[in-house]
């Protein structure tokens, strides 16, 4: 299991002279799952799970009442199986 948070950050400067231009990236949390299982020497089930969360990554203008970026990515969940020859 990992976890991952990312503090308000400054992303970029629109207009260098006007701070009310200044991009922020907000707060960031995801959560991510791995697992394996070895069936037997050969065999092995695996298991992975990325962004748990499910938060949106959103940028915003000076104050983050003013929207600049907004994406969702949602969750990815894999499984698999695996044969070592």
């Amino acid at each position: 299991m990992a976890g991952n948070y990312r503090s308000p950050r400054l992303v970029r400067l629109d207009a260098p002279e006007d701070r009310d231009f200044d991009v922020y990236e907000g707060d960031h949390f995801t959560l991510d799952v791995s697992a394996k299982w070895r069936i037997d020497r050969r065999w092995q089930i695996q298991f992975d799970a990325v962004n748990l969360t499910d938060r949106p990554l959103y940028e915003y203008y000076g104050d983050s009442g003013h929207m600049a970026r907004y994406e969702q990515y949602g969750r990815t969940v894999r499984l698999g199986v695996r044969c070592d020859l």
